[in-house]
């Protein structure tokens, strides 16, 4: 290390920079170097933010060839002066503090080591350094002040996201005019994993109950799921992850339920497990039937439940007992994951 101390008082000689150019470097947010320089003269200033202090030395050419031959090899100080910079630029060249002086560390490629370039630290009045103090605390402030602004902006926008969401998981559950929300939750939960969507897509009640109706709002739709409320009160329903076509369709994935008993009956003879009878009838269970729903389904008795194809203990559990129904309103939903 090179012992700059006895240059260190080089600013108390009469030194001045008139016409100088001035070059700044930023290590990070909290430290800068700052060089002023003309034809003969470089001053090396250190500013650290916080807390608030500053580093000088000025020097002559002259001075720095008597510190270190290096400084030799640079003919002026506009060429040693970008020199410096590029080799901070490529941290081959750094600063560091010790107690109150503030070291530029040179890197000599030619001995291939290093040197120490000394800054005092300018001393300055109670009055300068409070008032310093003040202004990195206010600007402290107005960064905190802003943070604190995104939060509650962010806040703002996580609980309309959440409202959103909560509107959105209602929207889900409250179109069926079935099924009450206690209700709606318990069917839910019978879902293979949780909807992300739900869309109504035949309400008897305003769509008819035509076969042929069903055809049109539910064929090539999947998943889907079917409620059903007879004129009795007795509500139950069946859900399949294929296409409604015509013919009867293999799903082992297909189960049906009952919301009075709270049961739901997984699929026991997938390859029965939806059908649909152009112009006549669809249903859950084909040939081997659990519940069938007929053409004009809400104006006859003709509707029919069993207990094959799907795990059902009673033979006509999911219609209190009796075989035939007369339905009242039966709902579509397409579910979407």
């Amino acid at each position: 290390m090179i012992n700059t101390s006895n240059y260190s008082d080089a600013p108390k000689i009469n030194l001045t920079l008139d016409n100088s150019k001035i070059i700044e470097h930023k290590f990070d947010d909290d430290k800068k170097l700052k060089i002023s320089f003309n034809d003969t003269i470089i001053s090396f200033n250190i500013i650290q933010t916080f807390p608030q202090t500053d580093y000088e030395i000025i020097l002559t050419l002259e001075q720095l060839y008597k510190m270190n031959k290096f400084f030799i090899n640079f003919e002026s100080t506009n060429v040693l002066v970008e020199w410096l910079l590029n080799s901070i630029k490529e941290k081959k060249s750094n600063i560091k503090f010790n107690e109150n002086k503030c070291f530029i560390e040179i890197f000599n490629p030619i001995s291939n080591k290093s040197f120490d370039l000394i800054l005092n630290r300018k001393e300055k009045d109670i009055n300068s350094r409070v008032n310093s103090l003040e202004s990195v605390i206010i600007e402290q402030n107005k960064i905190i002040i802003n943070l604190q602004e995104r939060v509650k902006k962010l806040e703002t926008m996580i609980n309309d996201y959440n409202d959103s969401k909560k509107k959105e998981e209602n929207k889900l559950i409250m179109e069926s005019d079935i099924l009450n929300k206690e209700e709606n939750d318990l069917l839910l939960k019978w879902l293979p994993r949780k909807p992300n969507k739900i869309t109504l897509l035949l309400n008897s009640n305003k769509d008819g109950d035509k076969t042929e109706t069903f055809m049109n709002k539910c064929f090539g739709k999947c998943p889907t799921l079917a409620i059903i409320k007879t004129t009795n009160g007795y509500k139950f329903g069946g859900y399949t992850t294929q296409q409604w076509k015509e013919g009867e369709i293999k799903d082992s994935n297909a189960f049906v339920f009952s919301i009075d008993k709270k049961k739901k009956y997984n699929i026991n003879q997938p390859e029965h497990a939806i059908g649909f009878g152009k112009n006549s009838w669809w249903g859950f269970g084909y040939s081997f039937n659990a519940i069938v729903i007929l053409e004009n389904c809400t104006k006859n008795n003709s509707n029919w439940v069993g207990n094959e194809t799907y795990n059902i203990q009673e033979k006509f559990e999911l219609n209190g007992g009796e075989k035939n129904f007369t339905v009242k309103s039966f709902e579509i939903f397409l579910i979407e994951y």
